[in-house]
């Protein structure tokens, strides 16, 4: 009895100790148009800013990550950028980063995301619903397989090494609000 418990005991230890937690994170990458952005606002109990991190491009560059996802109920992600000029800019769709210590590659951490809304700018199948011919969702480069339908819903997983990308249009100025729903898988 007691060498069961035990036995069950260190499973869960062994378990919550690999247990990662998930944050959405949205990389808004405006360096091959030299677009300038400047960020409005930051998830909510995230974290957003141009990051130092990066050599050459910063200002071009916002790098987002929402709070803890807390569970797989859908969960508001907010976040407003102004271009400094007219251009394109790339949204990258991802979960965070997460390379346990002493590995040599990092492990996925996949988060979702669903109904997408712009404003200020515009986006093409937010809600993932419209396939292409290959079965990937229209306007997005991302893996057929990231595509998840569940009760006449799609919606898109992601992590790190597997984004969902699409390409924006935007106004010098302008402030582009995004909204979405995002939760852990």
């Amino acid at each position: 009895m007691i060498k069961n418990y035990l036995v069950a005991l260190l499973v869960c230890t062994s378990i919550s100790a690999f247990a990662v937690d998930s944050h959405a994170r949205l990389d808004i990458n405006g360096i091959v148009g030299k677009v300038k952005l400047t960020l409005n606002q930051k998830p909510a109990k995230g974290v957003g800013y141009n990051p130092s991190w990066l050599k050459v491009g910063k200002d071009y560059f916002i790098y987002t990550l929402s709070a803890r996802l807390k569970s797989d109920d859908w969960e508001d992600f907010e976040i407003a950028f102004t271009p400094d000029k007219d251009g394109f800019v790339i949204l990258n769709l991802k979960g965070m980063y997460y390379k346990p210590k002493g590995k040599k590659k990092n492990i996925a951490v996949w988060t979702c995301w669903d109904n997408i809304v712009i404003e200020g700018a515009e986006i093409v199948n937010g809600t993932f619903d419209k396939l292409d011919k290959n079965g990937k969702p229209e306007g997005w480069i991302t893996k057929p397989e990231n595509l998840i339908s569940k009760d006449g819903n799609k919606y898109i997983k992601v992590w790190f090494n597997s984004a969902a990308t699409q390409k924006i249009k935007v106004k010098k100025d302008q402030k582009v609000t995004i909204k979405a729903k995002v939760r852990k898988l």
